[in-house]
């Protein structure tokens, strides 16, 4: 009788059939029967509700201690069922710690037009890692969701060992340094690179991208290393010196005659 769009009975004719509709919406349908003098209906309201689209943007990588950031989502709902209201809910799913939403839930009333609403919240993470966020809207009659990853990356940990005196004409120490790093984001790869930042001369390292190597000095002097480590994202260092010492030079004078005094 009424409705946005038609209505596709398997059997017209019979008082038990199956109705299928094209598109969300509330139907009216008569059922009648006739006898052959006179005619009887009954009329049915149906409401075709369609499940609220839900969209949030993924995925998000924040460096820690930077530990918030901002969401944004979107919730589309067809207006029904009339009289309801549209929830749209911000949620944790995963991860190491807990999060804190600013504003976690928003709520609409349904009047059967159509709806677009924008559910924004601060999410505030208390530890690094990996987590799983979700935007949930649901008009009371149907629910649907949209997730979220935000990978709070942790700035790899570096130390370039314990500063270093070695005697000229040795020329060459073992560098012993670490590199800690969390894993993330997930797909990346940890690189080690260790360089000179001053010295008198040059510096050859047996391999630089290793944590622990040597270093061979041209000449003698003080010189400032630095190791540097990088998870494609952020990058740590740290700085260790060496001092090619060269040992004093001693020398003797022959001694002097002197005339003897009367």
């Amino acid at each position: 009788v009424s409705g946005p769009a038609g209505a596709v009975f398997t059997d017209p004719t019979a008082a038990s059939t199956t109705a299928s509709f094209s598109q969300s919406g509330v139907y009216v349908l008569q059922l009648m029967a006739n006898d052959g003098l006179t005619n009887g209906s009954a009329h049915v309201t149906i409401t075709v509700d369609h499940a609220p689209a839900v969209t949030a943007i993924s995925p998000i990588l924040i460096n820690w201690p930077a530990n918030h950031v901002v969401l944004n989502g979107m919730v589309a709902d067809d207006g029904l069922p009339a009289g309801g209201t549209l929830t749209s809910i911000w949620s944790q799913t995963s991860g190491p710690a807990p999060v804190n939403f600013s504003s976690p839930s928003l709520v609409n009333a349904l009047n059967g037009a159509a709806i677009v609403t924008q559910p924004s919240t601060t999410a505030t993470f208390t530890a690094p890692g990996l987590y799983g966020l979700r935007l949930t809207g649901n008009d009371g009659q149907s629910a649907n969701h949209a997730d979220v990853t935000v990978t709070v990356n942790q700035t790899p940990a570096v130390n370039a060992g314990t500063n270093q005196i070695i005697t000229w004409p040795a020329s060459q120490v073992v560098l012993e340094g670490t590199a800690a790093d969390d894993g993330l984001p997930a797909g990346s790869s940890v690189t080690i690179s260790w360089s000179k930042l001053s010295g008198p001369g040059t510096v050859a390292f047996a391999n630089a991208s290793s944590t622990n190597t040597t270093a061979t000095f041209s000449t003698n002097g003080v010189y400032m290393l630095k190791l540097t480590v990088s998870d494609g994202v952020s990058t740590n260092s740290s700085d260790v010196s060496v001092i090619a010492n060269t040992a004093p030079v001693v020398t003797i004078s022959a001694d002097t005659l002197m005339p003897r005094l009367p």
